[in-house]
């Protein structure tokens, strides 16, 4: 007993034939005998997903039988790659960034080490002549003079 003249399944006979679709003529037998000179090749197919942190990348559902789902964190410069695990049957997530190369650093030269040295060691000798004087002048006493 159907209540809202629904049977579950469209009635493919009632539809017009201006609606139908229209299909290519047949391929001659010619045509159909040369064979193709270009290779399926199957290449892994990614979903993408941009996200704002890895939480969110770690929170995400992915599909169970796609080769990954690549989620792109723009405001860090990372890429996550969250792919279901058959073995596990726990999803795997990984991290990608790129290192950016760093500036060596600018040591001063063994010439400016030196000559530091010598005024370090000038500056203490005329230290130790002046406490050998007496004039030794400690913190804010300079002022009172």
């Amino acid at each position: 007993m159907n209540f809202y003249n629904y049977g579950g399944y469209p009635n493919y006979a009632q539809i017009p034939p201006s609606i139908q679709p229209q299909y290519a003529p047949q391929m001659t037998q010619q045509a159909q005998q040369q064979p193709s000179t270009q290779p399926q090749v199957n290449l892994p197919t990614f979903n993408v997903r941009p996200v704002t942190s890895r939480e969110e990348a770690i929170a995400s559902q992915i599909d169970f039988f796609n080769q990954g789902t690549l989620m792109p964190n723009l405001a860090k410069g990372e890429i996550y790659l969250k792919r279901f695990n058959n073995q596990t049957g726990a999803s795997d997530i990984f991290t990608f960034r790129a290192e950016q190369e760093q500036a060596a650093p600018d040591y001063a030269s063994s010439k400016d080490i030196q000559e530091l040295q010598e005024k370090i060691s000038g500056l203490q000798s005329e230290i130790e002549k002046l406490k050998k004087r007496g004039k030794v002048v400690k913190g804010n006493d300079a002022d009172a003079e």
